[in-house]
């Protein structure tokens, strides 16, 4: 996923629409700051593998 949002720039940010179907879909719980209608996958891919970490 990393190397994808890396070599894409299309991918390094998604709309929250986008965001909300993920998380449904996956179980995730990919984050975006209130009031954003975007989510930088850069972001979203550091706190996915802080979580599985932890």
């Amino acid at each position: 996923m990393e190397e994808i949002v890396a070599e894409d720039a299309a991918f390094k940010s998604i709309s929250k629409r986008t965001a909300d179907a993920i998380n449904t879909i996956t179980h995730s719980e990919l984050k975006f700051p209130e009031g954003k209608e975007t989510v930088d996958m850069c972001k979203a891919i550091q706190d996915i593998r802080k979580d599985a970490i932890c």
